[in-house]
C-alpha cells in the first residue's frame, strides 16, 4: 500500500470510525489491481486511488471520498451519508393529516454499502 492508502485505512481503523461504521455500512476492500476493481470501475468510475464509495441500497452513489481523510473527518462524512440515506430512503408522506413512513425505522443502518479501494502492496 502507498502512504495515502495506508492512512485511510489508519483512518478507518480508528475506533470511533469503525464503531459508527459497523453501525450503518458493509465495508469491502479491493485491491486497484484486481479483478473485481476492474470490474467495479466499469459501474463506478474510479478516478482517484484510495477512495471510498458510498452506496446507497438502490445502487446510487451518495458520498465518494477520493484519496486519504482524517478520522474526523471521515466521521462527518459518514454522518453526511446516514443522514442523506435516510432523506432518501424515509420518505415521509402526508395523507388526510397523517403522517406514513416508506420503511420501518430499525432498517437505516444496514442499507450503505462502503466500497474501499487501496493502492496493492508492491
Amino acid at each position: 500500500e502507498d502512504e495515502q492508502s495506508k492512512q485511510l485505512m489508519s483512518s478507518w481503523e480508528d475506533v470511533h470510525v469503525s464503531e459508527e461504521a459497523q453501525n450503518c455500512c458493509v465495508a469491502i476492500k479491493v485491491d486497484a489491481k484486481s479483478d473485481t476493481c476492474v470490474q467495479f470501475s466499469q459501474i463506478y468510475p474510479v478516478v482517484c486511488i484510495p477512495s471510498s464509495f458510498f452506496i446507497g441500497v438502490s445502487g446510487i452513489p451518495l458520498e465518494v471520498i477520493a484519496g486519504s481523510v482524517s478520522p474526523d473527518e471521515l466521521m462527518k462524512r459518514i454522518n453526511k451519508v446516514k443522514k442523506v440515506n435516510f432523506a432518501r430512503k424515509y420518505c415521509h408522506f402526508f395523507k388526510r393529516g397523517r403522517i406514513f413512513s416508506t420503511h420501518p425505522i430499525k432498517e437505516i443502518a444496514r442499507d450503505t454499502i462502503n466500497y474501499q479501494l487501496f493502492k496493492p502492496n508492491i
